[in-house]
């Protein structure tokens, strides 16, 4: 969820089809009740809305994942300008995002991509040249990186996730490390 105000409330999340598969759900408090909001763009995707920030009134963002019976995983990310919900193109392309934050010039989001059995962190930033990919780095273990939250204090963007190890010796599972990257 997400807020501008007592009258301008926002939540996302999920709904399911008949067909088995998920649709984005964007509901709207206006201080009285709650309604669905209806998104052209959003509602013909199969996938959900993890994430929500407001930058203001005219500016909701959401993140997530977009898939279905026809597509491997991609990342979702739109856009509330005031009059309506629209997809925006990031260039990350295959994965799933789990992390939204507001930044300075826009806002930044962060997730995994993974790919025989190895997680790979991915991420963007929307600047006033318009999406640039975050960069950030690989982990070193057998599992890889998968990022979780993303925040920008005082101008850096912090990262926050976990470390896959993999297995032991004996092939049972090694918990998980976390990490946190700063730029």
């Amino acid at each position: 969820m997400t807020a501008t105000g007592p009258s301008d409330v926002w939540a996302a999340g999920t709904v399911g089809t008949p067909e088995g598969w998920p649709r984005p759900l964007l509901l709207h408090y206006d201080g009285r009740s709650w309604t669905r909001v209806s998104s052209p763009d959003l509602d013909s995707r199969y996938g959900e809305l993890t994430q929500l920030v407001a930058v203001g009134p005219r500016s909701v963002w959401a993140s997530g994942t977009e898939e279905g019976p026809d597509r491997d995983p991609r990342t979702l990310v739109a856009h509330y300008d005031g009059r309506g919900w629209t997809h925006q193109e990031t260039g990350i392309g295959a994965g799933h995002l789990y992390g939204l934050t507001r930044t300075r010039s826009g806002v930044a989001v962060v997730g995994e991509t993974s790919g025989n059995g190895v997680y790979r962190p991915i991420g963007a930033q929307l600047t006033p040249g318009g999406w640039q990919p975050l960069d950030l780095p690989q982990s070193a273990t057998a599992r890889g990186r998968m990022p979780r939250s993303i925040v920008e204090v005082g101008g850096r963007l912090t990262v926050v996730g976990i470390d896959a190890l993999g297995r032991d010796a004996n092939g049972e599972p090694l918990p998980p490390v976390p990490f946190s990257v700063t730029r």
